[in-house]
């Protein structure tokens, strides 16, 4: 049994996973559907960790600056050297 997926849809799929799902014209076999969202689930799951970890990155490496600190100028007009 085969299964109709659309040449975009199959495109991203293939982009995201990096696998070729044995597509024939525009029908793929049934059985690779069920490797295709096990393979985008964990794409999810990847993807989800990567963002947790540029999150914790940002937030132990990098300092929110103050309007004064941004253009050089401190509130009372002098200029501040860095």
């Amino acid at each position: 049994m085969k299964y109709e997926i659309s040449d975009t849809l199959y495109k991203q799929i293939e982009d995201l996973t990096g696998v070729d799902y044995n597509r024939i014209g525009k029908d793929i076999p049934v059985e690779n559907i069920e490797s295709i969202i096990e393979d985008l689930i964990y794409e999810i799951h990847n993807r989800d960790e990567q963002i947790e970890e540029i999150k914790e990155d940002i937030k132990d490496n990098y300092r929110q600056l103050t309007p004064s600190q941004l253009t050089g100028v401190s509130e009372f007009g002098n200029e501040i050297n860095f």
